[in-house]
Formats: structure tokens, sequence, C-alpha cells
């Protein structure tokens, strides 16, 4: 991947020359090193457009709770990683934080359920918040988990 001033301008610019899809290992690898708690998870970005992320999670036992399931702040970190990665697609800033995420917990999220799909979508871009929308799908197709944040754009 070529260098550029702001990884976040970088990844706006492969997605404006339709780069992506032939960038995605590469992506991921950046992510990988670049973000702790990406790797932590374990997340595999699977489809990165304007506005819009999705990624896969493959159910790990170190991320359960007593029972088997998984943590809820595992279920909310995997919401804020992919739906803060597609604000960065729009973010017109340097950088981001999350100033507010609300998530539903809609059905336990359990090994044998695995793999799941994360998807965060971008609802409106401002000048000093981006709000997005995230959900995450089951191997059955089944809504796990659904989610509202708010991102403050770091100029």
């Amino acid at each position: 991947m070529e260098s550029y001033s702001s990884p976040i301008k970088l990844l706006q610019k492969m997605i404006d020359e339709g780069r992506i899809k032939e960038q995605l290992p590469q992506l991921n690898k950046m992510f990988k090193m670049n973000s702790p708690m990406h790797d932590f998870l374990g997340l595999v970005i699977e489809d990165i457009s304007r506005g819009r992320a999705e990624a896969t999670y493959r159910f790990d036992e170190k991320h359960t709770r007593i029972g088997g399931m998984l943590h809820g702040g595992i279920v909310t970190a995997l919401l804020d990683q992919v739906m803060g990665t597609s604000a960065l697609t729009v973010n017109p800033g340097r950088n981001q934080v999350t100033l507010e995420l609300k998530i539903n917990f809609l059905k336990p999220m359990e090994k044998k359920n695995s793999p799941f799909r994360i998807i965060g979508k971008v609802i409106r871009s401002g000048r000093k918040t981006i709000v997005c929308e995230g959900e995450i799908i089951d191997d059955d197709g089944e809504i796990c988990a659904i989610a509202l944040g708010t991102w403050y754009i770091i100029y």
C-alpha cells in the first residue's frame, strides 16, 4: 500500500479510485497492525465503501462470559469498531472518537451461530459529528444486535 499523509485520507482515496477490493488483504493487515482492538477482536474487513463497512468475526472463547456466550462488552466493541470504520470513510478530519453508542442485544451470540457479519453504515455526516447505525448478523441470517452511534470528528 502506498504511503499517504493520513491513513483516513489514504482509505478514502482507495475507495474513490475503486481499489478497495484488490487491496483488502493489505487493508486488513494495516488495521491489524495499527489497531490493537481490531487485532484483539480478530475482525476481518470484507467490504468497504463510502459510508459503509462490513466485517466478519469468528467466535473466540476468550471473548465469552459465563455460559459460553459472547460478553456484551465484546459485542459492543465489534459494533464500535465496524461502525467507526464506516465513519472513517467519510471523515473530513484527521481522526475521530466515539461520542455516544447505544446497543440493543437481540439474540445471544454463541459458537454454533458463528461466523458473524458486522455491518456499519453512515446515516449522516456533519461538520463535527458522524452518525452511524450497525448490526450483527449470525450465520443463520438472524440479527443478534443493533446499534446507533455518534463519532466526533477531530481536525
